[in-house]
């Protein structure tokens, strides 16, 4: 699941990071004080106060400072560059979700006699939790939202169907021989997932012992290699799943909210203390996010008209959706599988030298088209944007997970893919 988020979402393995994207940060961060004196007085005034450990880049006088600073201060700006997001990160257990409720759903649905759950503040987009049955046998569950993907759909019951379909899926690669697939078990009725509440989806996982990739860290030539050949591998079993497999829009589901931001930039923005200073950030961007979302909607035009192969893809195989154990590397977050092109997973492999696309194409005879691998790039980074805009617009509080959200918003607004 992306991820704050992943990003939650903000992968960037694009070049021109470093040195420069630090000074596009710095522009950005000095464009948003410059942005009128009662903005900047509330960008300065405003900006959550959160401990160093919880991921916040720079104190309130840093941000103060930053206006009259030179371009050497950027260098210390991003301490935590890579960190992904998709949804708001999820950091924090439902309010409306007891233990006791998720006892009976396991007990319900898998007859799981649970003895402990522990909340582990891990990833975005789901929650989860690790349980402890009876017998002493670990099990990893992960709760869903339904009424906050967007991906899936605006409508609960639609969105439910949605994500049991993707971990369908899942299951029929896993079964098809593909053993990297980490699928979700089974419940008595032979269900991939179950309903807790209107609200909530619940799915239980093999507890694995091993080791969880990091977000945007780079990869190895050999590391890029093995995932290339999973993969392929993954693609090729396209006729197993096809029937089953729903497809992936290339339309973004998450976009009307950063376009009715941006059509709403003269109006205040009240839904708590980053409204204003996201609005004024936006405003700084506006014609680069207009120019972005023209560029994005020429390449889907251009891609459908090229055609091409549809293939089962994951979707997300950025390198924190991946485990070491025991000597394997499994692919895990099947939430977002679907029928697409190649090139909706392979953009996130791609290196200057292009070592990775190319044995692609050599040992699983498929060119890939530029256009697409740029289009789903961007198409990853407009999501970004509209989610995280959307939620310093609704109502929110001061909170870690706001400020990781804040960080995320000015990484992607300082990408080299917004002109």
């Amino acid at each position: 699941m992306r991820r704050l988020g992943g990003t939650t979402r903000g992968f960037d393995q694009r070049r021109g990071a470093g040195v420069n994207t630090d000074r596009q940060n710095l522009r950005a961060r000095s464009c948003e004080l410059r942005y009128g004196g009662a903005i900047a007085g509330a960008q300065i005034d405003d900006r959550p106060r959160v401990a160093a450990d919880q991921l916040v880049d720079l104190a309130d006088v840093e941000l103060a400072q930053m206006v009259a600073s030179d371009h050497a201060h950027g260098l210390r700006i991003i301490a935590h560059w890579r960190i992904g997001y998709d949804s708001l990160p999820v950091r924090t257990r439902p309010d409306d979700l007891t233990d006791s409720d998720l006892f009976n759903c396991l007990s319900k649905g898998w007859g799981l006699k649970t003895a402990q759950l522990e909340y582990v503040a891990v990833g975005g987009g789901s929650h989860h939790w690790l349980a402890l049955d009876a017998a002493g046998k670990r099990h990893w569950v992960t709760v869903d939202d339904v009424a906050n993907h967007l991906f899936l759909g605006s409508i609960r019951a639609d969105a439910f169907a949605r994500l049991r379909c993707a971990f369908d899926t899942a299951v029929a690669l896993h079964e098809t021989g593909l053993e990297f697939v980490v699928a979700p078990l089974r419940s008595k009725r032979g269900q991939t997932v179950e309903p807790l509440g209107q609200r909530y989806a619940v799915a239980v996982y093999p507890y694995l012992a091993g080791a969880s990739g990091v977000f945007g860290a780079p990869r190895t030539a050999a590391e890029r290699a093995q995932v290339v050949d999973m993969l392929g591998r993954l693609h090729q079993a396209t006729p197993a799943v096809a029937a089953l497999a729903r497809p992936w829009p290339v339309s973004v589901a998450s976009r009307p909210a950063l376009e009715g931001a941006l059509d709403d930039l003269a109006q205040p923005w009240a839904g708590g203390p980053f409204s204003e200073p996201a609005r004024a950030t936006l405003a700084c961007h506006a014609p680069a996010l207009s120019r972005l979302l023209a560029t994005f909607d020429q390449l889907a035009a251009e891609v459908a008209a090229a055609g091409g192969d549809q293939v089962i893809t994951h979707g997300e195989p950025h390198p924190a959706n991946f485990m070491s154990v025991d000597g394997r590397l499994l692919l895990v977050d099947w939430d977002t599988v679907a029928l697409g092109p190649p090139e909706r997973d392979l953009w996130m492999l791609a290196t200057d030298t292009g070592e990775a696309l190319a044995r692609y194409t050599e040992r699983f005879g498929r060119r890939l088209n530029p256009a697409a691998l740029r289009l789903y790039r961007l198409r990853w980074l407009v999501d970004d944007i509209s989610i995280v805009v959307d939620g310093f617009r609704s109502p929110h509080e001061r909170t870690a997970e706001m400020a990781r959200a804040w960080q995320g918003l000015t990484r992607s607004l300082a990408s080299p893919d917004i002109p």
